[in-house]
């Protein structure tokens, strides 16, 4: 099985190389990646929903988990991610609103 990174206390909506790393990879290991899923993670509940300004608090849109290290990199390498599926995991109940995961697999 692969390693999931969660996204609780792990999304950022600026991203600084500051930042301590929420979890490790190897090069070409695959692992999972819990996304915030939309605007403030989760404002947007069904489709055709109008958003008010009182519904956005900015800079807070667009999070991203992370940061994640990829072992043995170093400053200034090139890194490729290969995006494998996005996707919403579903909850024993239609009616709750899923997380959202990608899987990855990193390189060198």
């Amino acid at each position: 099985m692969s390693q999931r990174v969660s996204k609780v206390g792990n999304i950022k909506y600026a991203l600084s190389g500051d930042d301590r790393f929420i979890a490790s990879v190897e090069p070409g290991e695959t692992f999972v990646v819990e996304c915030a899923i939309n605007v403030n993670d989760g404002t947007i509940r069904h489709l055709g929903q109008q958003l008010t300004e009182a519904d956005v608090t900015m800079p807070f849109v667009n999070g991203a988990t992370g940061p994640i290290e990829v072992r043995g990199s170093k400053a200034g390498d090139m890194l490729n991610v290969e995006i494998i599926k996005r996707g919403l995991s579903r909850s024993k109940t239609a009616s709750r609103t899923g997380t959202n995961t990608s899987s990855c697999r990193s390189s060198r």
